[in-house]
């Protein structure tokens, strides 16, 4: 909980921020990694999760951006059954431009696909890939007019379903760099 309170002061900070140069994206395309710690809210897992991922980006308009963003993650329930986790969304970006500072709220469908490794004898599969979304918010800093810095944190859901019930839903709290052509 504090963790949410802090991005959203941090946040609020940016927002109200001011600086000589705004960056217009439209028309725009960008290239961007981004690594997440991810916290899976599902009481199953014995642990939380680092999430690795790659975006492209196309600016719409100032204030809308559209973008296609893939990652995975891997992580351990309490009975040792290993989980690979590899997710596909797309997302609209709602932006507002404050300077080098471009905060911005982002929400997209997508799907995850499960990868159960090798599981227990006594376990049973479930399904391989699920409908999932994503709501969030982040603030993109512009080190010059290609470069761009990003911190981010979002909901992300997905369900196994079934019997093993390692649903993958939780927060998503990371940061990235992105390339605009």
């Amino acid at each position: 909980m504090r963790m949410i309170a802090l991005c959203m002061v941090v946040l609020a900070f940016f927002i109200f921020a001011t600086s000589s140069f705004a960056e217009d994206i439209t028309g725009r395309w960008a290239l961007g990694s981004r690594y997440n710690y991810v916290v899976v809210d599902d009481a199953d897992f014995k642990n939380n999760g680092n999430s690795y991922g790659l975006n492209f980006t196309y600016g719409i308009s100032k204030h809308f951006a559209l973008e296609l963003e893939g990652d995975f993650f891997k992580v351990e329930s309490k009975d040792n059954t290993k989980l690979v986790t590899y997710t596909l969304h797309s997302n609209m970006q709602l932006r507002k431009d404050v300077g080098v500072f471009t905060p911005y709220l982002v929400g997209g469908l997508g799907i995850q696909y499960f990868d159960y490794g090798i599981l227990k004898v006594d376990d049973r599969k479930d399904k391989d890939v699920s409908f999932s979304y994503k709501l969030g918010g982040g603030i993109e800093y512009f080190c010059d007019q290609n470069w761009a810095l990003n911190i981010e944190g979002a909901y992300v859901y997905g369900n196994t379903g079934g019997s093993a019930t390692l649903d993958v839903y939780g927060w998503r709290y990371g940061g990235g760099v992105k390339y605009y052509f």
